[in-house]
């Protein structure tokens, strides 16, 4: 009976001793990856920072007009960039331009009906 509780003893430990180098193989290797996989984020453009004063055009969120492959993803109204919320943030403070009307234009032609 002594004996079979020391070789259960012993083959637990062996066990605990192989789980834990396991788990530190593990570690280190998902560390390397997450370190490898950081450079490549790094490395990838992201947005440039908008400028006061830019012009941008807002994406349409809401579903109107056509369907999917036709549908607008820009809203039509061009809007201008005020300020940036938040150094850290990518969310800008915008107004929509004032587009002026258009003005009719005057021909010289008479209205007869005839073009040339």
């Amino acid at each position: 009976m002594l004996m079979e509780n020391r070789k259960l003893i012993n083959s637990v430990t062996d066990w605990q001793k192989r789980m834990k180098e396991a788990y530190h193989i593990a570690s280190r290797a998902a560390n390397r990856e997450a370190a490898r996989g950081k450079v490549y984020y790094v490395r990838r453009v992201h947005g440039n920072d908008l400028q006061s004063g830019g012009r941008v055009l807002i994406r349409n969120l809401t579903e109107r007009g056509g369907l999917g492959k036709i549908r607008s993803y820009w809203e039509d109204k061009v809007h201008i960039v005020v300020q940036r919320k938040s150094k850290e943030s990518p969310v800008y403070e915008n107004k929509k331009k004032v587009m002026r009307e258009p003005q009719p234009q005057s021909d010289s032609k008479s209205d007869s009906g005839e073009d040339y």
